[in-house]
Order: C-alpha cells, then sequence, then structure tokens
C-alpha cells in the first residue's frame, strides 16, 4: 500500500445504496495509530490480498469463482462465508504489505466483475438476506 503507516483494509463492510449491497473497505487510508483500525472483531469480510482461511474451509466453500477477473472475487468469497454463518475476524496485529492494485490489467474487467457479483448478489436478493441474516447472529463491527 502507498505507505507503512497508512491502513488499507480493517476487514469489508458492506453498504447499502438502493436496494444493493456495495463493499467498502473498512477504515481505508487511516494512520495506523487511529483507534478505528486498532479495533479487532467480527467483521463481514476480507479483502483478497490480506487474509487466511484454513484450506478445508476454502475448498469447501468452493474456492474463488474463476468467473471473476482480477477482481471482486474476494467479496463474493466472503458473502459465502457468511452465508455459512462464518464472519471474518479483522485482527489489528496482523500486519501484511501490499502492493494495491498495482496489476497493469487490475480494472481492465472491472464493469463485468461488478455485473456478475450484482447478479448473484444483488439482482436475486441474496446480498440482502445474507448480511441481515449476519448483523442479527453476530456482533459485527462497523
Amino acid at each position: 500500500f502507498p505507505s507503512h503507516d497508512i491502513v488499507q483494509c480493517a476487514g469489508v463492510s458492506f453498504r447499502k445504496i438502493g436496494n444493493s449491497y456495495a463493499p467498502f473497505e473498512r477504515e481505508r487510508n487511516e494512520n495506523i495509530t487511529s483507534p478505528k483500525a486498532n479495533q479487532g472483531g467480527l467483521v463481514m469480510g476480507f479483502s483478497g490480498c490480506c487474509f487466511a482461511i484454513p484450506r478445508h474451509m476454502f475448498l469447501n466453500i468452493g474456492l474463488f469463482d474463476t468467473s471473476y477477473v482480477n477482481g471482486w472475487e474476494d467479496n463474493d468469497l466472503c458473502l459465502k462465508l457468511l452465508e455459512k454463518d462464518v464472519p471474518s475476524e479483522y485482527v489489528p496485529d496482523s500486519v501484511i504489505l501490499h502492493a494495491c492494485s498495482s496489476s497493469p490489467t487490475r480494472f481492465d474487467k472491472e464493469d463485468a466483475n461488478v455485473a456478475r457479483y450484482n447478479t448473484i448478489w444483488n439482482d436475486t436478493g441474496r446480498a440482502t438476506a445474507v448480511l441481515d441474516q449476519a448483523k442479527q447472529k453476530f456482533q459485527l463491527l462497523p
């Protein structure tokens, strides 16, 4: 990420925009000393650049959906995990240095990725059902 003292992602949350849910990286661009960036706990998801998951769980959930190209597969995986009642945990003491979105073709398929995500999760109401259920079952960080 641009600097060693700036947070890229303190977990992922989803914002409701109209009838759809869109992911956003919590505490993005905050200083690493920010109180919110240092509060660990359960979150709705993670960024694909900085997560760890037990192998058996990754295999059982179905891996990444390879129909997404260089983006959005992590959001899809997070929602699949929440659908199975598996929230993510943000651990502020874990640090990963990452060259954020540095692939030259990183955003070439962004429109197709967003369309796929919306078709699977928003157009069907599946994201609303999953996220509403998760908010009721778990004490999630905002």
